[in-house]
């Protein structure tokens, strides 16, 4: 609605540093549903990512849930300078990060109902992906049972009944949580735009959880 815009824009003044604008110029405005009055879900593939990405949409938004792929276990040598042999510490570390994951979006005013930590392990994802139904162990931690960083969640999953690490259970604990949910906002990374082999296997996973 230009006039609308102008009286938001009544003047838009740009200045280049080191560049210039060739002929004329062309603002474009984009008009979206209001995430915040409708139901959303953010996916995370660590802890903390949900609140360095979204905790402003998550925090406002009448309805949120928070899914988090891993446990962020690995890289614990604080904990290891603390005495922890490095597989404790690694189990240490994922323990109070998943722990986070559902107790900081309190903060923001999602209940703890609506917070889930699937609890797969940092840095296996792709691994996961490439052999759907092969296990695959953390890299730190000596383990290969997802269940120590669920005890959490306010639901059972799928993936509880035998905590393997596995690309298939991972599906069936985002379908799961899908169908409890019935999100109509999802907020997830883009591989265009964000690198991480984490990061673009939950993309991947999420979309195929969807489909069917």
């Amino acid at each position: 609605d230009p006039l609308s815009l102008h009286d938001a824009l009544p003047i838009l003044r740009v200045r280049g540093r080191f560049c210039r604008v060739l002929g004329p110029p062309r603002l474009w405005v984009f008009r979206h549903t209001d995430a915040r009055r409708q139901r959303v879900m953010v996916i995370a593939p660590h802890a903390d990512d949900a609140e360095l990405a979204a905790f402003g949409l998550y925090s406002q938004a009448d309805e949120a849930w928070i899914v988090t792929l891993t446990a962020g276990e690995i890289e614990a040598e604080h904990y290891q300078q603390m005495g922890m042999p490095p597989a404790e510490a690694a189990r240490v570390k994922g323990r109070l990060r998943a722990w986070d994951s559902i107790a900081v979006p309190r903060w923001g005013g999602v209940p703890e109902a609506h917070c889930v930590q699937l609890g797969y392990f940092c840095l296996q994802l792709t691994a996961m992906q490439a052999s759907p139904d092969q296990p695959i162990a953390s890299r730190e931690a000596e383990l290969s049972d997802t269940r120590l960083f669920r005890q959490f969640n306010p639901m059972l999953l799928p993936g509880d009944s035998d905590g393997a690490p596995t690309w298939n259970n991972l599906l069936a604990d985002l379908r799961a949580v899908l169908l409890k949910a019935r999100p109509q906002v999802l907020v997830m990374p883009h591989p265009s735009i964000d690198p991480h082999p984490d990061h673009i296997c939950a993309q991947a996973a999420v979309l195929e959880a969807l489909q069917g």
